[in-house]
């Protein structure tokens, strides 16, 4: 079964595709380092060295580390080699495009969904929560502090590092067992019109399950000439 990767919108054909890094603790102590080109190139970086060893070649059936053969557990996408989570081949994935000109208020718009869609699980037999830490350290720290705890505004979302987007990745686990992967990308305003981010754009929109656009009226010189602003 294919799926898309949340983090580069590239498409995995199948699970037997992905690649893997080696958890192993024995195999950590070894000091390996190892560069990185797909995680590289997907970070805009020259080089990356890892500290774990990357598989990309395994035996399907029984995935195992070709150095200590200890068994793969992490995923890693093999185009953009991001960590993939557990069981997304089998998940109805879900990708929402929250896209707009520059100080429209997409993160704001962002930051409030993701809270109002928790505080509605209950009410709906369904649970939310991150895919991972990180995910949930990037809400936190992005959305929840400014907005919830200082109640304050949030600044213009800087442009990122070109092909490179953090999605902020939830699951949705339904009461008869049923999971669905939600995603949403935080973009900058520039990055719309851009030409250089044209092609990163338009893979997120293409494979997305719904286009949120929007619009701030203040924006255009006919409705604050009629209103007065």
């Amino acid at each position: 079964m294919s799926f898309i990767c949340p983090y580069c919108f590239e498409s995995i054909n199948r699970i037997d595709d992905v690649h893997y890094v080696c958890t192993d603790v024995g195999h950590s102590k070894r000091a390996i380092l190892e560069e990185d080109l797909e995680y590289a190139r997907y970070h805009g970086l020259e080089t990356y060295t890892r500290t774990s060893h990357v598989v990309r070649n395994y035996d399907r059936r029984s995935p195992k580390c070709d150095v200590c053969g200890a068994p793969l557990r992490r995923m890693l996408c093999p185009a953009c080699h991001n960590a993939l989570p557990y069981g997304i081949d089998k998940w109805d994935l879900n990708f929402f495009a929250v896209v707009g000109p520059r100080a429209v208020g997409k993160s704001h718009y962002i930051g409030v969904l993701i809270k109002v869609l928790e505080n509605m699980s209950r009410e709906f037999e369904w649970s939310m929560s991150p895919i991972d830490s990180k995910v949930n350290d990037l809400y936190n720290k992005k959305y929840a502090n400014t907005l919830f705890t200082k109640k304050q505004s949030m600044g213009s979302t800087p442009r990122v590092v070109l092909e490179t987007y953090e999605p902020l990745a939830y699951t949705l686990k339904m009461y008869n067992g049923k999971v669905a992967g939600v995603f949403f990308v935080d973009t900058a305003g520039e990055d719309v019109s851009a030409d250089d981010y044209a092609y990163t754009i338009q893979k997120y929109i293409s494979n997305s399950s719904g286009i949120i656009f929007l619009v701030d009226p203040l924006q255009f010189d006919y409705v604050k000439d009629r209103i007065g602003a």
